[in-house]
């Protein structure tokens, strides 16, 4: 059986990069739901496997006004 991560990175708009790692889908996704959108320049969540790696989903940054 494959051992699947999940794999959060996120760039914030000062230039700071951070990746967080996890083992369930569930927890992955709910820390994605709560990254601010107004403080990044984007942020993907992955899934990889052993030989893959797959981008499930993407948010990009909003400008302030």
């Amino acid at each position: 059986m494959t051992d699947i991560k999940y794999k959060i990175t996120t760039v914030y708009d000062d230039g700071y990069e951070s990746v967080k790692e996890f083992d369930s889908l569930e927890e992955a996704k709910s820390y994605f739901i709560n990254i601010d959108e107004r403080d990044i320049l984007h942020s993907a969540l992955c899934q990889y496997g052993e030989d893959s790696s797959e981008e499930i989903a993407r948010k990009e940054g909003k400008k302030r006004k």
